[in-house]
């Protein structure tokens, strides 16, 4: 049968379904295809049939008032719906970061997914915060973010991504006005009821402004171990101690922390520290009286002990440090050269390695470039001393003082063993800087470990009772507690280098004399400067579980309680810590090696009524674990913000970089995996709230705007305003200078006719009784004219151009003194005036 005259059937085409109805929503929201001809209406769940209208059949059943009511009602992004949802994840409490222990029987896995109430609006919250997350922890720009959404729904498909929209603008606004807040919020709580070490220190950013970085470390209920988080990040200019201090208060008044929870204060040694510390004393004895004021264990042992080693190469030999920058800065940015250099290093079948830095201010670093440099030793002299003279440009370099100087360190007979030694001896201090490098509490350590370092240094340079007695003994580097100079001992590789044949015996003798030198200088730095000669400092071995049972631990725990500036009764304490000495305890964990772990067995111990069976200990040992061993907390963190802050992004503000190290902090707590952290109603609400707070935030940034424009054309117009008024008083002052230079003119001209009158009157007088006396009535006539002449000239002795002239002076002077004085009134509260106006006083001089 024919099948001609008959209308073929229009086919659904799936693009249909990712065109926008009406509202500007996809219509694959609401419809689905269900066969060839016909798709169905989620929302108003019928059949809509597309065979003999296509496309336009759909459209037309999206403007139906039915369809209209039930997109508004069922699609509104606030309404819930039952759906699947991720599976809940752990919190820390639950599964802290770091913890070890497993459980006995593996617990079943967990699904995937949950059922439960889907809100759409805060799904896709959910989805952004999780990314904005992922950006940070990651580092990630904000600008990465551009066009993300369309790139997942590429991946991904637009169901999955539903209305994920981030730009560099939203997700700016979501880390400083959501994430930053609501992690640095957490911290707060999670240290609110803790003893805690204030850490801090600064350095200079990529800004070119000091950047003051302070931290807290406490006891963490929430992941039960020590933590270390950011707290807070300052940017200034100079850093004094009372400006620091602010700062520091500032921090602390932000996150809710009183000062009498504060334990120390943790920073390295310059003066300006140790005076922040006294003043933070000070803070802390005004507000709290009964306070003992902050526990002083010294400053950064770390950089003591980096100071020593400085120290003590500098004694010993600076060779080793200037020839190894020499070397590396000779090659820096000269291709030409590195090529030539690897040629050789592949001619004498050496492996081809970069040269490394030795950075000057972490002296410690010398091991590896020192270890390179002697890898490569015949190579450098092959380049130093024979290729490059031979070269044609060798005269150019000689002029170079880099150049001479690694040739001379190249001939010195003992570098070799100067590089090696400083090696060797770097290898003793970086044992011990390695071990306090770890956010783990150390302070247990920390006394028996540099008092083990001082004994070996002095081991090498001294006889054996006095090493056993190094703290008590009051010189034990006197010569007659030294052993002979022949008898030191400097190393395994340095004493094969001492013996090359090249080496004479005064050679020798001379670098054993300075290897004494280094150990004796090092040893004196330790015991000076360290941990050591604080009185408090090698109590806090009650921590370690090794020592725990010993007599002399319990007198030990005593001193740290009553050390430690809690409120606890002592007797009480030590009551519960003899208890704990009878116990078998849980070992230290192998694995993590934390002692923090070990306690944080100790103090989930309950009793028969379920409580903690040792409150005191757990209070006390808490706060002790807090107490910071050294700085690297804080120079790690200049390393992560480091990382934030790079010369590519020097416009970031303070806020910005805050949000961005909270966030950071934030998501240590669920082992820096963003789908661990729990979205909470108060997280979800945040995030729809950012974009507002951003708003307000941009207002008030606007209004300051504002206002400092405002000031400052107040003051412009302020210094335009006194200039002119110092133009027209200058005028006045000059006018008046006229008028009385003219008043004093006239006051001479008056003189002289004054005295030319009483001259006349004089003579007049005299010719008058001349002729009266000669009878000479011609002679009288003359006399009398002069007389009545000089008369004449008295009668007029004030002119009245000078009279005039006078008054006008006067009203000028008054004049001048009230409009001075007037604008002085009115600019004594402007700072900007008084700062301009101070000299007003040293030229107004009438």
């Amino acid at each position: 049968m024919s099948n001609f005259g008959k209308k073929s059937k229009t086919s659904v085409n799936e693009d249909w379904l990712d065109k926008e109805d009406q509202d500007g929503r996809k219509i694959r929201t609401w419809c689905k295809k269900t066969s060839q001809s016909a798709v169905f209406c989620n929302v108003c769940s019928c059949s809509i049939d597309c065979a003999g209208k296509g496309f336009q059949a759909i459209t037309q059943h999206s403007v139906t008032g039915k369809h209209v009511r039930n997109v508004r009602d069922k699609l509104n992004s606030n309404q819930l719906r039952i759906g699947l949802l991720p599976a809940a994840q752990p919190t820390p409490a639950a599964a802290p970061a770091g913890a070890s222990a497993a459980p006995a029987v593996a617990p079943a896995a967990a699904p995937n997914v949950r059922l439960g109430c889907l809100n759409f609006q805060e799904a896709t919250t959910r989805k952004e915060l999780l990314w904005v997350m992922k950006c940070v922890i990651s580092n990630y720009s904000a600008k990465s973010c551009d066009g993300v959404s369309d790139v997942f729904e590429a991946m991904f498909g637009s169901e999955s991504v539903g209305n994920f929209t981030l730009g560099r603008i939203k997700v700016a606004y979501l880390q400083t006005d959501c994430l930053g807040p609501y992690f640095h919020g957490m911290i707060a709580s999670d240290a609110a009821d803790a003893h805690f070490t204030l850490c801090f220190d600064e350095t200079t950013n990529e800004k070119g402004l000091k950047e003051l970085r302070i931290m807290i470390r406490y006891w963490s209920n929430t992941l039960e171990e020590v933590t270390c988080p950011h707290l807070h990040t300052f940017f200034l200019g100079h850093a004094f101690a009372v400006t620091i201090l602010d700062f520091l208060l500032k921090a602390l008044k932000n996150a809710n922390l009183p000062l009498c929870k504060l334990i120390m204060q943790g920073c390295d040694g310059p003066n300006v520290n140790k005076s922040v510390i006294k003043k933070m004393n000070e803070a802390i004895k005004k507000e709290y009286p009964e306070s003992t004021g902050l526990l002083d264990i010294g400053t950064c042992n770390l950089h003591v002990v980096n100071n020593a080693f400085k120290k003590a190469l500098h004694v010993l030999s600076e060779n080793v440090s200037e020839m190894l920058l020499d070397v590396y800065y000779f090659f820096d940015d000269f291709p030409s050269r590195v090529e030539d250099f690897n040629n050789i290093l592949v001619k004498l079948e050496i492996p081809v390695k970069t040269i490394l830095k030795h950075c000057p201010s972490r002296w410690l670093s010398i091991c590896d470039p020192g270890k390179r440099l002697l890898e490569q030793w015949a190579a450098y002299n092959e380049y130093f001393l024979k290729f490059l003279p031979s070269k044609n440009s060798t005269s150019d370099l000689s002029k170079l003082a880099r150049y001479t100087r690694i040739r001379s360190f190249l001939k010195d007979p003992t570098m070799t063993a100067q590089i090696t030694f400083a090696i060797e001896s770097a290898e003793l201090f970086e044992s011990f800087s390695k071990c306090f490098q770890k956010t783990d509490p150390m302070i247990h350590m920390l006394y028996p470990e540099i008092l083990r370092l001082v004994k070996i240094l002095a081991g090498r340079v001294c006889k054996k009772q006095v090493v056993e007695n190094i703290i008590s003994e009051s010189n034990p580097f006197s010569p007659d507690n030294l052993v002979f100079v022949k008898d030191i001992l400097c190393g395994d590789l340095t004493e094969k280098e001492l013996a090359k044949p090249c080496l004479n015996e005064i050679d020798v003798l001379t670098f054993r004399k300075s290897a004494q030198d280094f150990f004796i200088q090092s040893a004196k730095h330790l015991l000076d400067k360290s941990i050591l000669r604080s009185s408090i400092s090698k109590h806090f071995r009650c921590l370690d579980p090794s020592l725990l049972k010993g007599n002399a631990i319990l007198r030990s725990a005593e001193r740290v309680a009553r050390a430690l500036p809690i409120n606890v009764s002592v007797t009480r304490f030590l009551d519960e810590f003899k208890l704990l000495q009878t116990k078998d305890l849980p070992a230290l964990n192998p694995e993590t090696g934390r002692v923090d772990h070990f306690w944080r067995k100790v103090f989930q111990i309950k009793s028969v009524d379920n409580e903690a069976k040792y409150p005191l200990v757990s209070k006390v040992f808490k706060a002790a674990l807090a107490v910071s061993h050294g700085s690297s907390d804080v120079e790690r963190g200049f390393s992560e913000s480091g990382n934030v802050l790079t010369d590519d992004k020097t416009r970031m503000n303070e806020r910005t970089l805050n949000a961005k190290l909270n966030i950071k902090s934030g998501l240590n707590f669920y082992q820096n995996k963003p789908q661990l952290v729990p979205m909470s109603k108060d997280l979800l609400l945040s995030g729809r709230l950012a974009h507002s707070k951003y708003k307000e935030y941009l207002e008030a940034e606007r209004k300051k705007e504002d206002e400092a424009k405002r000031r400052k054309e107040e003051a412009e117009e302020d210094v335009r305003k006194r200039a002119e008024f110092m133009k027209s008083q200058n005028k006045m002052r000059r006018s008046i200078a006229d008028m009385e230079s003219k008043v004093k003119e006239l006051k001479r001209a008056e003189k002289e006719e004054t005295k030319a009158s009483e001259q006349l009157l004089s003579e007049g007088q005299k010719k008058l009784e001349k002729a009266l006396k000669n009878k000479d009535l011609e002679g009288a006539r003359v006399a009398f004219g002069m007389i009545s002449g000089a008369q004449n000239m008295k009668k007029i002795k004030t002119s009245d151009e000078l009279k005039s002239l006078a008054t006008k002076l006067d009203k000028k002077k008054s004049t001048l003194l009230s409009n001075f004085f007037q604008r002085e009134k009115g600019t004594a509260s402007s700072s900007v005036m008084e700062t301009q106006g101070s000299d007003i006083d040293d030229d107004f001089d009438l």
